[in-house]
């Protein structure tokens, strides 16, 4: 009898044990370990320091409410996230912006990774500066903005790829166009090869370069810029591909065309370029298909 009545106990000991777990598990959150943390978030420390960063410039205007709003959000971006907000709003202010759209603009970047803050600093001044390329407000903005707040890609490509292509551009052993028109041009170049997640400064310079060549299709600078603006949006490989399609069209054992008509079949060409697909299949794709080669220097005339 008293086995029965402990084996009776123990079951129900055993059984009450795993509806209470059960119980727990579905009630309360269970804490993360040390190792699943992946990352952490000053969030304090940023409300602070952005409070106590608009309180002291009284010169702002603000009302205690919009201080500590603004702190508020800055506060989301965790870790770093008042120095970018400090960083972005001193360059807007100097600049011709106003204190309600810099602030703006600060707070949206600093809830972004410091990468994004870094390349809109960067093409900002390098696009506002006198000294450097001279551009109005508004459109270095609106540059800055395309590539960093607004970019898909990683702002770190666009920042690389847009000085490679000023600084090319503005070269007088690159295009020797005036500064202006460079930045703009960069920025055009940049913007429409975001989504393909790779540097591509390289290869509107080596088609650039083919493309005036007295061994290639000798065309004019706007026409080449033009050309290398459009091919390289079709991807990374476009370059390869419309250079192998030219050398092939205007060879008289290949197509046997003229300058022009091989310019035309190689743009067709380039267009094929691009494949439909995600940034991580698209990469894939270029892995596993071979580039088109150029290895072969090519002597036929028009």
């Amino acid at each position: 009898m008293k086995a029965y009545f402990f084996c009776l106990l123990f079951a129900f000991g055993i059984s009450f044990a795993c509806h209470a777990e059960n119980l727990v598990d579905d009630t309360i959150d269970q804490p993360l370990l040390a190792s699943q943390i992946t990352a952490r978030c000053s969030s304090a420390k940023e409300f602070i320091t952005t409070f106590n960063y608009l309180k002291s410039h009284k010169e702002l205007g603000l009302s205690s409410q919009e201080i500590y709003n603004v702190s508020s959000d800055v506060a989301k971006g965790c870790t770093g996230a008042a120095a970018r907000f400090v960083k972005v709003f001193e360059v807007l202010t100097k600049s011709d912006a106003g204190t309600r759209g810099a602030m703006k603009l600060a707070v949206k970047l600093a809830d972004r990774s410091q990468n994004y803050c870094d390349t809109f600093i960067k093409v900002f001044e390098r696009s506002y500066l006198t000294d450097d390329l001279d551009l109005d407000y508004e459109t270095s903005l609106k540059l800055a903005n395309a590539l960093a707040t607004d970019y898909k890609g990683d702002p770190r490509i666009a920042a690389e790829d847009f000085s490679k292509l000023v600084d090319f551009c503005v070269s007088d052993k690159g295009v020797g166009l005036a500064k202006p028109e460079c930045g703009l041009i960069a920025g055009r170049v940049v913007k429409r090869a975001e989504n393909f997640h790779v540097l591509i400064a390289d290869e509107f310079i080596k088609l650039y370069r083919f493309l005036v060549a007295d061994s290639g299709p000798s065309a004019p600078v706007i026409t080449a810029l033009q050309i290398s603006e459009n091919v390289t949006a079709q991807g990374p490989e476009a370059a390869d591909n419309f250079i192998a399609a030219y050398n092939f069209g205007i060879d008289r054992s290949g197509l046997d065309f003229t300058a022009q008509q091989s310019v035309a079949f190689a743009e067709g060409i380039a267009k094929n370029t691009f494949f439909n697909l995600k940034p991580d299949q698209f990469k894939k794709s270029i892995e596993d298909r071979l580039p088109a080669s150029t290895s072969e220097e090519n002597t036929a005339k028009p």
